[in-house]
Formats: C-alpha cells, sequence, structure tokens
C-alpha cells in the first residue's frame, strides 16, 4: 500500500507543483522578512552589547 501511495504522490505532484512554485513565492517572500527581522533584531541586540562594552 505505502508504494502505491508514494505512487499517486509523485503523479499528482508534479501538477501541483506548478501551481505551488506561484502560491509559495509569496509565502517565501514573507518568510524571508520575518526572518529578516528576525536576525536584525538580534544582530541589534548584539551591537548594543558590544556599544556597551
Amino acid at each position: 500500500v505505502e508504494s502505491g501511495t508514494d505512487g499517486q504522490k509523485t503523479e499528482g505532484g508534479s501538477e501541483k507543483d506548478d501551481r505551488k512554485e506561484e502560491v509559495t513565492f509569496e509565502d517565501e517572500s514573507e518568510y524571508l522578512e520575518k526572518m529578516i527581522k528576525k536576525i536584525l533584531k538580534a544582530s541589534w541586540k548584539v551591537w548594543r552589547k558590544m556599544i556597551r562594552q
């Protein structure tokens, strides 16, 4: 049964992947923005610590 389900996923996946690329691009940009903000906040804390010393 497992091999059968894998086959179905790969067959249907090729069609779904084309649609996903358009949708996920917006999600990726939002994800990148969140990651960049997190990195900026983290680096800002590090800079403030270094400046205090």
